[in-house]
């Protein structure tokens, strides 16, 4: 049993992206596998998750989906390319949204729940979006069906894309989920499960608006 966090693994990445929704700020937050990679071209590393990310909310999300107000700011990486060394890195990204002018409130986001081969109880990994735009919503809580539809598309196909993407020595992206405790304790490794799918809710999440939630 372990006393602390522990490190993520070797040939792992996590990834912070952030950006503003106006008057409020966002961050989602992604784990990553890279397959192959050259210790000396770790910037290659930076290349393939920095397009993969702009990808997720440009194309498989699609920036209709998110007000015009809404943008995707910075992406950090942090990638463990051996067990006493990490990597960082900040890319920086100038989307905006290209849906509706107004956006629900910061309390609404999107939700996307990641499909993993993860056997325990419990909540699963998902993703809220923030800045949602008025104009893929029948209500103010239920997403349209055809922007659903298509947003699910487009996650599918960004799953299989970034898998198969290249960027000079590296290649073999996968999404993952990563796991640090085991019920009410640190593992002594993180453990990981590559994700399989995702989905968008067809209600937003409504609640009290969390940033990201990844369980641990």
């Amino acid at each position: 049993m372990a006393l602390h966090k522990p490190p993520i693994p070797v040939g792992t990445a996590k990834v912070v992206c952030s950006g503003q929704n106006p008057p409020s700020t966002w961050a989602n937050v992604f784990y990553f596998a890279v397959g192959t990679w050259d210790p000396a071209h770790l910037d290659d590393v930076v290349s393939l998750i920095g397009e993969a990310m702009v990808d997720f909310y440009q194309d498989a999300i699609g920036l209709g989906a998110f007000a015009t107000t809404w943008t995707l700011d910075t992406t950090k990486i942090a990638f463990r390319d051996a067990a006493d060394s990490l990597y960082r890195a900040t890319v920086a990204d100038a989307l905006a949204g290209g849906g509706a002018a107004t956006s629900e409130s910061a309390q609404v986001s999107l939700l996307v729940n990641w499909t993993s081969n993860d056997a325990r109880r419990g909540g699963k990994p998902r993703q809220y979006l923030a800045g949602v735009s008025e104009g893929i919503m029948d209500d103010p809580v239920h997403v349209h069906p055809a922007s659903r539809t298509s947003m699910n598309s487009g996650i599918t196909a960004w799953l299989t894309e970034i898998a198969a993407a290249v960027a000079g020595t590296a290649h073999d992206l996968a999404l993952l989920e990563m796991s640090f405790r085991d019920a009410l304790t640190w593992r002594d490794t993180a453990h990981t499960w590559p994700i399989r799918g995702g989905t968008v809710s067809a209600e937003c999440a409504t609640q009290r608006r969390r940033l990201d939630r990844t369980r641990v």
